[in-house]
């Protein structure tokens, strides 16, 4: 006869394991952005995490990827699971000490603090991917965002897009409209990516959910680039 109103011993010891981990390991700390998320609105995270895995399952295996505007570095360990290396690039010093510290653990990542408009293209990816990213990019400047990442991979190589919908700009909140500077109808994103690309594949998404729906009704647009168009 077991005990009423407490758990089994053997219940207890499965959590050994972790408890043992953890002891071996710092603890990881939320940065300050992803600290505010988590208190305004928590299941953004997971509309982040849904993101990340689209991503990490289209280009598994690749060999060197690399993430243009990764801010705190929080959901890159879902694709560095899937890759050889990862880089992450972002300019904010803050964004880049929060990454650096947060994925220390992660010995394929390596985190940069640099304007991905200022790379010269030198280094070579398999991949490259952007998400939330290409809406704070001044209008003026989205012709050199794709460039230097066309610049930046390899003949084969592979990118993707994730940005806001532009349609959707009306639910959201009043600092996101401040900071949204160039969101994308659906048939806008795809014709920018195809003016560097010979192959695009749009997604639409919403909340957690990709799919191939309705695009008017959808809240955020991930577009898969292949075949670079190289000068």
């Amino acid at each position: 006869m077991s005990k009423k109103n407490a758990s089994s011993k053997f219940a207890k010891k499965r959590y050994l394991s972790v408890s043992d981990f953890l002891k071996k390991k710092d603890k990881i700390t939320l940065g300050p952005n992803n600290s505010a998320i988590f208190l305004k609105d928590p299941k953004w995270f997971s509309f982040l995490f849904a993101r990340y895995k689209f991503v990490s399952k289209m280009i598994i295996n690749k060999k060197r990827v690399a993430e243009f505007g990764s801010a705190e570095g929080f959901a890159a360990s879902i694709v560095a699971k899937e890759v050889k290396s990862l880089d992450l690039y972002d300019f904010h010093k803050n964004h880049y000490s929060v990454s650096k510290k947060f994925n220390k653990f992660q010995k394929n990542i390596n985190v940069y603090n640099q304007d991905i408009l200022s790379l010269n293209g030198k280094i070579k990816y398999d991949a490259i991917y952007s998400l939330d990213v290409l809406e704070h990019i001044d209008k003026k400047q989205e012709n050199d965002f794709f460039e230097i990442i066309v610049k930046s991979l390899n003949f084969d190589g592979v990118s993707i897009i994730g940005t806001p919908s532009l349609e959707f700009q009306k639910y959201t909140s009043d600092e996101n409209k401040k900071s949204h500077i160039n969101c994308k109808t659906f048939e806008q994103l795809n014709s920018l990516c195809a003016k560097f690309f010979y192959n695009t594949f749009m997604f639409s998404m919403n909340d957690e959910y990709i799919h191939t729906g309705h695009k008017k009704m959808a809240s955020y647009f991930i577009c898969i680039c292949s075949m670079p168009k190289k000068e």
